[in-house]
């Protein structure tokens, strides 16, 4: 006779990697005789005064460079929240590179990882529902009998959520209170302000929330539907959930459990030139360098390539609670 044997399933996928992603650009020798790859100077505060709003030092960037850079660090952050990965779980991939037959190999990202049982589509906004679900799933964190919760959302979101507490205080008359109302001149001694916008709340059980405003919810390139109200958009409404803890500043801090990843020593990635009449150093006046120098191509321009790793890691996919806003 023999026992059982001890035995687990799970449906979270243990293993990580990064995916090579790739850029590059041309810049044509007209374009730096007409002065339109003018270098930009840049100012970099004082590493040892974070406090500091002086330059510290100064490095020149050429606006082709700058505008390349920052739509590659764009696909870099869509990628980190939106990638699809391409395997199986037997390491077969989908997409083989026809000019090499080199796999191509993405990556699962933020969105693709966390557990399908913490995505739950909402209509109708209720922190009172939320609250009871991070308290059941474990998602708050808890100190001192207290328990903190982030939500993540775009700006309807917000207003949504501001909204319905403002809607609940009334139940305490909290909205007539001096604070909320200041004169503002504007009419004489009649001008008067009503403002105050709820960012955080209290509710039963010591469950603090703090909300906070994620600009890529806002994003028309990603998303495109727009709310029947005519009001903003669909993605706006959206909400991510995961635990905080308060500090003693009274800011709300918790480690998400969400990391970037890269491969070690290339975390800044690798970017080349192919210089050809031009290069990155060209006088960008009529004055160009007449005298004899290497190059790679004979067109009247220059190359960048760059190309860097990335990836994305949810420490426990159970920790994170999505809600999409649904139709």
């Amino acid at each position: 006779m023999s026992g059982t044997q001890a035995h687990f399933t799970t449906f979270v996928e243990l293993k990580a990697r990064a995916a090579l992603q790739r850029m590059n650009y041309k810049v044509d020798g007209n374009i730096i005789a007409e002065g339109k790859n003018v270098p930009l100077a840049f100012g970099f505060p004082d590493p040892t005064d974070p406090k500091s709003t002086k330059p510290y030092t100064g490095a020149f960037v050429n606006f082709y460079d700058m505008v390349a850079l920052y739509q590659f660090k764009k696909q870099q952050a869509r990628a980190f929240l939106f990638s699809h990965k391409n395997y199986t779980q037997n390491e077969i991939y989908y997409g083989i590179d026809d000019r090499n037959g080199c796999t191509i190999q993405t990556f699962a990202g933020m969105f693709k990882q966390i557990a399908n049982t913490n995505i739950h589509p909402y209509s109708t906004l209720n922190l009172d529902k939320i609250v009871d679900m991070t308290i059941e799933m474990g998602l708050a964190y808890k100190m001192q009998d207290e328990y903190y919760v982030v939500i993540e959302t775009g700006a309807y979101g917000k207003k949504d959520i501001s909204q319905w507490i403002e809607s609940r205080s009334t139940q305490y008359t909290p909205n007539f209170v001096t604070e909320r109302v200041q004169k503002n001149g504007d009419m004489g001694s009649q001008g008067l302000t009503y403002q105050g916008v709820f960012t955080q709340f209290k509710s039963y059980n010591g469950v603090n929330i703090m909300v906070k405003h994620r600009p890529f919810f806002d994003d028309v390139e990603r998303y495109k539907e727009k709310h029947p109200s005519g009001y903003g958009l669909n993605a706006s409404r959206h909400m991510l959930i995961r635990g905080g803890h308060k500090m003693a500043n009274g800011e709300f801090l918790g480690d998400p459990g969400i990391h970037r990843l890269t491969v070690k020593g290339l975390e800044n990635g690798v970017y080349k030139y192919i210089p050809g009449m031009r290069d990155p150093f060209s006088p960008y006046t009529s004055k160009v360098n007449t005298g004899s120098a290497m190059t790679a191509s004979p067109v009247d321009a220059y190359e960048v390539h760059g190309m860097e790793w990335t990836g994305c890691v949810v420490e426990d996919p159970t920790k994170i609670l999505w809600m999409p806003y649904n139709i």
